[in-house]
This record gives structure tokens, C-alpha cells and sequence, in this order.
């Protein structure tokens, strides 16, 4: 360890150079090639908590992405960090709800669930439907709470879930 260090490596007097590729192949300066730094996105969920009377909406996630095959409230993703106002202004919010009545009751903090190679921002938006909405997008279940315990999840929306169970 002392003879092959990076700065300046002492192969003439490296026990070990005979056996050594880039001593042989006078690639010393080369070798070893330092592994890519790994970039890491960020990526901002922003997931809907739907609900009406007793139950809430979820939907199973695609097969190309993270969390692939479980289950999720739905989901609007953005680019950027955006203000509930900001969000309710996107195509995705006006094609989601359409002509349905909700009412926004709250809105979380942002949480960050961070990955290897992401950073998921999530927020959770608490909406309350007067009738349950069918999108054609989504393929939406409304469950009740115990029945979502048949479902799996991944670990933001586990998080929430143990938050709407606790009694108020």
C-alpha cells in the first residue's frame, strides 16, 4: 500500500511489479481508472391523496420506472419544486380532475426519500372528492383503510399511511 499510491508510485522498488499490468504495459499515470462520479437527480412527486367518504384512491405504479409493480396514491411528477398553485396551473392537475369537485384540505411538508441516484421530493396533497372520479388516464381503486394493508407500497407512501391510521 505504500509503494503503489497515486501521486507518485514507487514500482521500481513495488514487490509486486512483475505481476503488475500497468507497470508492464507502462500505463502507471493510467491505472487504475477512477470510477464515474455518480449523478444524482432530483425528482419531485407530488401524490394525491384522494379521498371520498371512507375511502382513498391508489394505483399501480409502471414497470419502467422505480417502486415498479406497487402500489401509490396518484401521482403528478414535475421538473422543479412547484407551489400548490403553481401545480394546480399544470396540464396534468386540469386533465387529472377535469370537471370533477374537490377540496384541497391540506398540503404536507416536503419530504426526501433519497435513493442512490435520486433525491424524491414528495409532497402529500389531502383532496376530498364529493363522488369517486374515473379517470381514463389512471386506472384508479378506492380502498379503505384496512383494505389498503392487502396492497404493497413503498416506503413514502407506508410513511403517510401510518400517519392517516394514527387515531386524531
Amino acid at each position: 500500500a505504500l509503494q503503489c499510491i497515486p501521486a507518485s508510485p514507487n514500482c521500481i522498488e513495488c514487490p509486486i511489479n512483475s505481476n503488475c499490468f500497468a507497470f508492464e504495459h507502462k500505463q502507471v499515470g493510467m491505472l487504475p481508472l477512477k470510477s464515474k462520479q455518480i449523478t444524482i437527480k432530483d425528482r419531485y412527486f407530488y401524490f394525491l391523496f384522494l379521498t371520498c367518504s371512507d375511502r382513498f384512491a391508489i394505483e399501480k405504479r409502471g414497470h419502467n420506472d422505480i417502486w415498479r409493480g406497487l402500489y401509490q396514491y396518484p401521482l403528478i411528477e414535475t421538473e422543479k419544486n412547484l407551489t400548490l398553485e403553481q401545480l394546480i396551473d399544470t396540464k396534468e392537475w386540469k386533465e387529472f380532475f377535469e370537471n370533477s369537485e374537490i377540496r384541497i384540505q391540506s398540503i404536507s411538508d416536503q419530504f426526501i426519500h433519497k435513493l442512490t441516484h435520486q433525491n424524491i421530493h414528495t409532497r402529500f396533497i389531502k383532496i376530498d372528492l364529493d363522488k369517486i372520479i374515473s379517470n381514463t388516464k389512471s386506472k384508479l381503486i378506492f380502498v379503505t383503510i384496512e383494505k389498503a394493508e392487502n396492497y404493497p407500497f413503498p416506503k413514502p407512501i407506508v410513511n403517510h399511511l401510518s400517519l392517516v391510521k394514527k387515531p386524531k
